[in-house]
């Protein structure tokens, strides 16, 4: 289990792990721990069935409300496909946005598999090798290409929706039009995708990137946490990075608004937040040390690039905030 957003008083959670769909479930919870609203797999999949939807087999990585109240929802989807991802019939995990309105039924649904090249596999040749570590949980074979690992959903200004695809290297604007679209890809930020690269960098694409998000002061800003995995898999020791975007959609074009190298490698996990001082808030949570212990950094970043703070754990952080109050 863990927790995906803090929202005013209460917390989005996931409960992931051993045992059937019923037991794959989101909760959120106040700050007694007491539920508030839950809903599980399988009672998600009695109502995608009747939509003639495919089933999912969890949650994972991001549960949220989204204004207006609705809650959107991340959820694994399994897939058999022939020659495509491998020789013969290979299982293929996806992601399904699953949308809930305030008595969790679900409105609104939009499928990797209806909506991407299944035969684009995984950057890095993800696999997943059973139940735990970072995969979510699924149940038709053993072994599954992990080839979308989506780990992030947010909403944009024009009420649409970012989706990260982790093992695509991209970013994803899909029509969500405030619950009224038809869920058709709006464009895709990253290598190979629909923006021209960022001119004068020696690294101009994120890659197995974390917590894509507009800036809220300002729609053509987009904040993301670069952790670098494709880069470093490709060009050797690097460090993961904190972005901030600047978009032109019109033009299709891109450049840096803010690009800093945080001195660590981080190969999961990730946030990307601004702060209302104007700095910005970047969660390195996943960085291995000589001794094969994990280390997570919280780096604090001005507009002109220089860490002006930052913070250490030990253990994983799988996002951190910077929050006024927990009741706000």
């Amino acid at each position: 289990a863990y927790i995906t957003r803090a929202e005013a008083g209460t917390f989005w959670g996931i409960v992931m792990g051993p045992g059937t769909v019923w037991d794959q479930k989101i909760r959120k919870f106040d700050l007694a721990g007491n539920t508030i609203l839950e809903t599980n797999a399988g009672r998600v999949n009695q109502q995608l069935h009747a939509l003639g939807k495919r089933p999912i087999s969890s949650f994972h990585h991001e549960v949220r409300t989204l204004p207006g109240g609705r809650i959107a929802a991340l959820a694994a989807v399994e897939q058999t496909v022939t020659d495509l991802q491998g020789p013969g019939n290979v299982n293929v995990l996806g992601d399904m946005i699953v949308v809930l309105d305030e008595n969790l039924n679900v409105v609104w649904t939009w499928d990797t598999f209806d909506n991407l090249d299944v035969s684009r596999k995984a950057v890095l040749n993800e696999k997943c090798g059973g139940i735990g570590g970072a995969c979510p949980v699924y149940f038709q074979s053993v072994q599954a290409n992990d080839w979308t690992h989506g780990n992030s959903i947010s909403f944009t200004a024009d009420g649409n929706l970012l989706y990260s695809a982790r093992h695509q290297d991209w970013l994803i604007k899909i029509s969500y039009d405030n619950g009224n679209g038809d869920g058709h890809i709006v464009w895709r930020l990253g290598k190979d995708g629909d923006f021209a690269a960022p001119a004068g960098s020696i690294d101009p694409w994120f890659s197995h990137q974390h917590d894509g998000n507009f800036d809220p002061t300002d729609p053509t800003r987009l904040l993301v946490f670069d952790n670098g995995n494709t880069r470093v898999a490709k060009n050797g020791p690097s460090f993961s990075r904190g972005l901030a975007l600047h978009l032109d959609e019109k033009n299709m074009t891109v450049s840096f608004d803010l690009n800093v190298y945080l001195g660590v490698f981080s190969a999961a996990v990730g946030t990307a937040q601004k702060l209302d001082n104007g700095n910005y808030h970047f969660d390195a949570g996943f960085v291995m040390q000589p001794d094969k212990s994990i280390q997570s950094y919280s780096f604090e970043v001005n507009p002109s690039g220089v860490i002006v703070g930052f913070a250490k754990q030990t253990g994983i952080l799988y996002r951190s905030f910077r929050l006024n109050s927990l009741y706000s």
